[in-house]
Order: C-alpha cells, then structure tokens, then sequence
C-alpha cells in the first residue's frame, strides 16, 4: 500500500532513519496536542466530506506558532467552503 510506498521512497533518498509512517483517520489523529513544529496537508481536503474535523486535528497537533501548509487543487474552491460561514478560495499559498 501507500506507506511501503512512502518506506521504498523514503529508503531510496537516504531519509529512511529520519523518517516515520502512520495511517490513521485525518479527523482523529494518534498524536498530542501542541505535537508538531509543521504540519503539511496536501490535497486532502479535496477528498473529504467534510474538511472541518481534518483543520480541527491539523492545527490541535501542531504547536503554537508552528506553521501549517495546505494545498488545493485551483478546482476544490468550491468544496473547500464545506461547513464554514463564507466562501473563500486557496489559489497558491497560505499561512496561519
């Protein structure tokens, strides 16, 4: 599956040690709160139901000051206002 994918990968740049691999539910991630310096999401929220639980977990497991990057396909702007109060659209690159 995707994580010996992810393993094969990681062994073939030589980041292998430095790198761990875990599958889980988006919306109710295996880690503390305040866990991560960094948090990466890259076109999840395009494949969701529903984007609220994956933002709720991704900004609880990362630290405060810490820095999240999302991506979205230009096309998911219309799916990314899924269970908020107004529209909005990711083009290229957001900080919070």
């Amino acid at each position: 599956g995707m994580i010996e994918k992810a393993k094969q990968a990681a062994q073939e740049a030589h980041v292998a040690e430095r790198s761990h691999f875990v599958a889980g539910d988006v919306g109710a991630l295996p880690y503390p709160d305040h866990f991560f310096d960094l948090a990466i999401s890259i076109n999840v929220g395009c494949n969701l139901p529903n984007l609220k639980p994956h933002l709720k977990e991704l900004f609880r497991t990362l630290k405060p000051g810490g820095i999240a990057l999302l991506t979205a396909p230009t096309s998911f702007a219309t799916r990314f206002t899924n269970g908020f109060d107004a529209p909005f659209e990711v083009q290229s690159f957001v900080a919070f």
